[in-house]
This record gives structure tokens, sequence and C-alpha cells, in this order.
């Protein structure tokens, strides 16, 4: 969330907090939320993580292909093929 009006924001975030649901918010709207003492994760740090995922996602593709192919050159050279 990013809101300019910081007006009722932090009883809003605690409404939202106390129905389970984890808070995402900008800069200043975060550092507002996190003042309050209401847990909020800063966007950029959501950001980050969902790179880290898409990194190791693409290690272990790349690891499953190069297993495979390993695999398959062994079943060639051993006749198995």
């Amino acid at each position: 969330m990013s809101v300019s009006d910081k007006t009722g924001l932090t009883e809003f975030a605690k409404r939202l907090s106390g129905l389970g649901l984890k808070l995402v918010a900008s800069g200043g709207t975060a550092k507002c939320i996190r003042d309050a003492g209401i847990p909020v994760r800063y966007h950029r740090e959501r950001d980050r993580e969902r790179e880290r995922d898409r990194e190791r996602e693409e290690t272990e593709r790349e690891e499953t292909e190069r297993e495979l192919r390993a695999s398959e050159m062994l079943e060639f050279q051993l006749g198995i093929v």
C-alpha cells in the first residue's frame, strides 16, 4: 500500500493486520506503519525476495537439465538407449 495522506493510516493498518493480512508498503507509508508497531514489509524487500526465488528456480532448472543430459549421455555410451 502507498498513501500520501497518512490520516487514519495506522488504524486502517491495525485492522488489516488484525484480519491476518500481511502488509507491504512503500517508503513513508511503511515507516508510518512500522513506527506504530504494526508489522509491515517494505515493498522493495518483496521485490528482492521474488528475484531471489526466480534466480533459485532458474538454477534448479539448469541443474536438472545438466543431470538429464549427463544421464542420456551415459545411457548412450552404455548402449542402453
